[in-house]
């Protein structure tokens, strides 16, 4: 009779852990070969698509990362951090034969859907929007349609969650490599409403930049691990598409039932306050960048166009569509700021009466902007993006004609 053979405990032990590290080596292989197959022609790497989405900059606090493309190939990051479209990461040398226009700005500018925070894309189901649906490619298209002798090259040089002053940095930063033939900046929401005597806007930016998630737990141990581990990248992507993915189909199954609640549910009325003196600071602070930023470009003769944004809740209400007008209910309840809408429509209001003595400035009226205007507080649909970057456009060509 044969003896059956009775493995110790250290054994079974190794053994399994054996199994196991050749189970992951496995994966991480398989892994790593769909990644390279994925993004062979577009370099990038590991660390860049599974690190942040923006890094540190001792200039501007922060800036997006250069190289990195979006899961679903929307876009991709230049070697500058210019929103692009994917494999256009190379940046090119100005020849005499260029005509390059400079944007920035903040995520209006940049491209940017229904903010993913609160409800907003489960009223309008809008993602992030590819590159060629971007107001800088758009733009590029207008331009170059009308000007067949010259290369055109639009450079979106926006971020998500820059203030004015970070604007006009980054064209300080940009402007002697660039030699810009023309800068378009579209600011307004990411404003601080409210400043101290002794605010600096550097610090406070770096402050809110050292808070965000990324540099707390948990996101701060796995992004070190998802830098370097292909099968954990992929996983954490995955996991991060799907969600999306699953929300995006529910809420088109169901016929956006979050948009049906807020359109029937009605809106409070905006509100406002009275100007305080850390409110007129904050509006002063503005306008101080503003007449820089203007006077910077003007210096270095540069045609130029800074453009304050509009925002959803200065729209009438009668001429929004349903969709327009769930939001706005939906953003009366929730994101009702007294503080934020009093600075804003003071800024407005200084910028209209300026307008006519500079032709550099310009406010958008979201009611001159015809049908949907905005999938969100303050992002634009592309018909909004359309209007915009006509407007731009016609500026930009009429100073070419002179």
């Amino acid at each position: 009779m044969k003896r059956t053979a009775v493995f110790s405990f250290k054994k079974k032990l190794a053994f399994s852990v054996m199994a196991c590290l050749l189970f992951f080596l496995f994966i991480e292989l398989v892994a790593r070969t769909v990644f390279l197959f994925k993004y062979h022609k577009d370099h990038t790497s590991v660390y860049i698509q599974g690190g942040p989405l923006q890094i540190g900059d001792s200039s501007i606090v922060f800036r997006n990362t250069p190289y990195y493309i979006d899961y679903d190939h929307r876009f991709q990051n230049s070697e500058l951090g210019f929103r692009s479209a994917v494999g256009d990461w190379r940046q090119p040398t100005k020849t005499d034969h260029d005509f390059w226009v400079l944007l920035t700005g903040a995520s209006a500018m940049e491209g940017m859907g229904s903010n993913k925070d609160g409800n907003w894309v489960d009223i309008t189901g809008v993602q992030d929007y590819v590159y060629e649906k971007t107001i800088a490619h758009k733009l590029q298209v207008i331009l170059q349609k009308e000007l067949p002798n010259r290369r055109v090259r639009v450079f979106n040089g926006a971020n998500s969650g820059y203030i004015l002053w970070q604007s006009y940095q980054r064209y300080e930063n940009l402007k002697k490599e660039l030699k810009p033939d023309w800068v378009v900046s579209l600011d307004g929401n990411n404003e601080y409403a409210s400043l101290d005597d002794d605010a600096d806007l550097k610090k406070l930016k770096q402050s809110g930049w050292e808070d965000y998630p990324i540099f707390k737990a948990p996101s701060k141990y796995i992004i070190p691990f998802t830098q370097r581990i292909y099968s954990l990248n992929s996983l954490k992507q995955l996991i991060y598409h799907i969600k999306s993915q699953v929300r995006l189909q529910k809420n088109i199954k169901e016929n956006y039932p979050v948009r049906a609640q807020w359109l029937h549910r009605g809106s409070k009325p905006i509100s406002f306050c009275q100007v305080t003196h850390k409110i007129q600071n904050a509006i002063d602070a503005y306008m101080y960048w503003l007449h820089q930023y203007d006077s910077s470009l003007s210096r270095d003769g540069v045609n130029h166009l800074l453009i304050y944004q509009p925002f959803l809740f200065d729209k009438n209400f009668s001429t929004m569509g349903d969709t327009e007008k769930a939001l706005y209910n939906y953003y009366s309840w929730n994101y009702n700021d007294s503080v934020g809408q009093t600075f804003k429509t003071i800024v407005k209001k200084k910028l209209e009466a300026e307008e006519s003595t500079n032709p550099n400035l310009l406010v958008l009226d979201a009611n001159r902007i015809s049908g949907q205007t905005f999938v969100d507080y303050c992002h634009f649909t592309e018909i909004a993006a359309d209007s915009i970057t006509a407007i731009i456009g016609s500026r930009i060509l009429a100073s070419i004609k002179k």
